[in-house]
């Protein structure tokens, strides 16, 4: 099955506190995400920014170069990635005291999840003591 994108127009409609309506022309790529096979949505103001984003879309599968899904990634490079997209909106005490507690969140997750495996695989070798066969 091959991947498919398709760019469409909608209209926002807005109704302000003055009760005026606005409305706003907003351009849709549409698209199931080749790795979650999820449907997804990216809006754009202007039709030729969507069309640019769909074209660079198909080419990335095409090319077998499409990001990873997000689910892909680790609590610690979530945490990082989003410390640095926020480095210019944070005051440096407040990213510091966000670094630190990383370095308290980070390994309590980690022991959380090892904690999660041991339980299942301990849980994976327990059987019943008396089995019933049902014919």
């Amino acid at each position: 099955m091959g991947f498919t994108a398709s760019v469409t127009w909608r209209e926002r409609r807005r109704r302000l506190r003055n009760g005026t309506v606005v409305r706003q022309p907003r351009y849709v790529v549409s698209y199931r995400c080749p790795n979650t096979r999820r449907r997804t949505q990216r809006f754009f103001s202007t039709h030729k920014a969507a069309i640019a984003e769909r074209d660079r879309l198909i080419a990335s599968v095409a090319n077998q170069a499409y990001a990873p899904s997000p689910c892909d990634m680790t609590v610690g490079e979530a945490m990082t990635r989003w410390l640095e997209h926020r480095k210019t909106m944070l005051k440096s005490r407040t990213r510091s005291a966000y670094k630190s507690a990383t370095g308290y969140i980070v390994p309590h997750c980690l022991s959380a999840l090892r904690e999660s495996a041991r339980l299942s695989r301990r849980l994976a070798s327990v059987r019943p003591k008396r089995s019933f066969y049902l014919l």
